[in-house]
């Protein structure tokens, strides 16, 4: 029979190498419950917020509105983006797992996941009026990873600098291959210089009504979507003024073992 002792909060744990198993899979239940529930959830929200904006934006743009029902119109919409990133949010949480054993590894093209990710993120630059700038060279290769993982990461870290960025500025994106076993990849913005020394805290911008713990979840979901991958990420002040963003990521992910 398996010994166990009181923890502080007066929880039985396991001293055993059968307990420690049978604590393994009961977390590993509840991983999965906590990521059905998520899905669930987002889909039930997903589907009636998608028609919401989409009715906000036929208004907007097709309807004679006077100018107290196009600013009713343009609160739903901002409050609906505000919820869909929420919303974005959640779907991402169901995919951090420490072993990274949700992580579906193919062979895939990184310029096009960047081209991709920026396609996605193009509305928004074009409703704050930034230019965004994608440069990709076609003969780049190919590399092994999580490719829906590897655009999220590129999403949030695109939309983050979207969001800091000022009214008229300009977001770079790039993608190299400086040695054989890493991809980096580079975002560029014109944005305030930031303090690096608070780590993510940092990253509560205001922006267009979004709440700014918004932006400082994307990046902290971010960078544990990267750890699983094998990547890192830092951050670096430009002169004068910017934030540049480094992703590297190993070429070949390592597989998850079970």
């Amino acid at each position: 029979m398996a010994v166990t002792s009181p923890d502080e909060s007066g929880a039985a744990m396991p001293n055993d190498a059968t307990g420690f198993a049978e604590a393994n899979a009961h977390q590993r239940r509840l991983a999965d419950y906590r990521t059905l529930m998520l899905a669930s959830i987002t889909h039930e929200l997903r589907t009636p917020l998608t028609a919401i904006l989409g009715f906000a934006e036929i208004l907007l743009e097709f309807e004679k509105l006077t100018e107290s029902q196009r600013e009713f119109c343009e609160k739903i919409q901002n409050s609906g983006r505000q919820l869909q990133s929420t919303i974005n949010l959640l779907s991402d949480l169901k995919n951090l797992r420490p072993d990274g054993s949700e992580s579906v590894v193919h062979e895939f093209s990184p310029g096009s996941a960047l081209r991709e990710s920026c396609a996605a993120v193009s509305r928004r630059a074009e409703k704050k009026n930034v230019v965004l700038v994608c440069n990709i060279d076609d003969a780049i290769g190919s590399v092994v990873s999580d490719e829906s993982q590897v655009r999220q990461v590129l999403f949030n870290f695109l939309a983050y600098a979207i969001a800091r960025s000022p009214i008229g500025g300009r977001v770079t994106s790039t993608v190299a291959t400086p040695t054989n076993s890493d991809v980096l990849f580079r975002i560029d913005d014109e944005g305030e210089p930031v303090d690096l020394s608070r780590g993510l805290e940092f990253a509560g911008v205001k922006s267009g009504g979004e709440n700014p713990n918004l932006h400082q979840l994307g990046l902290e979901i971010s960078r544990r979507l990267l750890q699983a991958l094998g990547g890192t990420f830092t951050l670096e002040n430009r002169e004068p003024h910017g934030l540049s963003i480094l992703l590297k990521l190993p070429a070949r992910a390592s597989t998850p073992t079970s």
